[in-house]
């Protein structure tokens, strides 16, 4: 499959970028409900997981306890690099929100303007890049102590990892693709 073999989905998703943002800008997904689950989950980017982590470890540290903060330094790891290299992305890529171009143009870029411009960094997102990234080092420190609890746990963690990207989509800050 592509994945295995390196190759991104992004370009095959971006084909429904714009049908996807203007779905989820429908009345039937703009209750409340929706919007408060959104914003909630919203919550979940790299700055809340980098000092959720940091905490664990601390208090891993403190209680002696070797796992706990083995599991936290190795996931705030995680963000930290997954936030560095999407910023490296999304900055010279400078592809434009949703809610920039009324959910009409995914293909809008403004090379390097990512850097200076909120409306610039869609691409990739950080707050989905980062709640992976933790997904997946938890799942791998799941497989190291638990092997047989993999199977279980991984798909938990990594539908809990998505919803981030999910409520940025819903609230028309990322395209699909992003």
């Amino acid at each position: 499959d592509n994945l295995s073999n390196g190759l991104s989905p992004t370009p095959l998703i971006s084909v429904w970028d714009k049908d996807i943002a203007l779905a989820s800008r429908e009345e039937r997904y703009q209750d409340s409900s929706w919007i408060n689950f959104a914003n909630k989950a919203s919550k979940v980017n790299e700055t809340t997981l980098t000092v959720g982590g940091i905490l664990i470890y601390g208090i891993g540290r403190l209680t002696k306890s070797r796992t706990t903060a083995d599991i936290a330094l190795h996931a705030t790891e995680s963000v930290i690099l997954a936030s560095v290299a999407s910023q490296l992305i999304r900055g010279p890529l400078g592809r434009t929100r949703p809610w920039v171009t009324a959910d009409t143009n995914q293909y809008d870029f403004h090379p390097f303007r990512g850097f200076r411009q909120f409306k610039h960094r869609a691409f990739p997102s950080i707050h989905t890049s980062s709640s992976m990234a933790v997904a997946t080092a938890l799942t791998m420190e799941t497989h190291l102590r638990h092997p047989r609890a993999t199977p279980y746990v991984a798909p938990v963690l990594f539908a809990a990892g998505l919803l981030p990207g999910l409520a940025r989509i819903q609230l028309d800050q990322h395209w699909a693709s992003d």
